[in-house]
């Protein structure tokens, strides 16, 4: 069977309209003609892939009632590279604050649950800042035995 397409489109998980970043982001994919969704928590219990081809939540299948992450999430769908480097660049050309934790959606994880995907993400936004202070460390050891890289 042959996969179905999207088109572009961002899911958007605590970036409500109401929210300035939320707001932000909303305006700009509005500009670029890209469709923005929200994810409720509800939804988290959602297949990726159903959340994208419908464009909105799917009310025949159970909601999520387990608990809510807190945090931020941008899920592109449907972008082209030249796209998904076009909005970032957008973004930060306007000012819109980054959102830590951002995923593109993929035939790999199109099946995945809403929460399943945050779990990976928070995986690895962890081992990623956990990295980032090793590097830190290590050119603050290099410093003091007078090493330079």
């Amino acid at each position: 069977m042959k996969a179905r397409t999207v088109r572009e489109m961002i899911l958007l998980y605590h970036l409500n309209e109401e929210m300035p970043k939320g707001g932000q982001l909303r305006k700009l994919a509005e500009n670029m003609g890209i469709k923005a969704v929200t994810i409720a928590e509800k939804d988290l219990g959602q297949k990726l892939g159903a959340l994208a081809l419908s464009g909105h939540s799917s009310e025949t299948t159970e909601s999520y009632s387990g608990p809510a992450p807190q945090d931020e999430l941008m899920i592109f769908c449907g972008f082209s590279r030249s796209c998904l480097d076009r909005f970032l660049s957008r973004c930060r050309q306007e000012g819109i604050e980054p959102v830590s934790l951002k995923a593109v959606l993929t035939e790999h994880n199109r099946e995945w649950k809403v929460i399943d995907l945050f779990s990976e993400l928070k995986k690895e936004h962890e081992l990623f800042e956990k990295y980032h202070r090793l590097q830190q460390l290590l050119q603050a050891a290099n410093g003091l035995n007078g090493e330079k890289k």
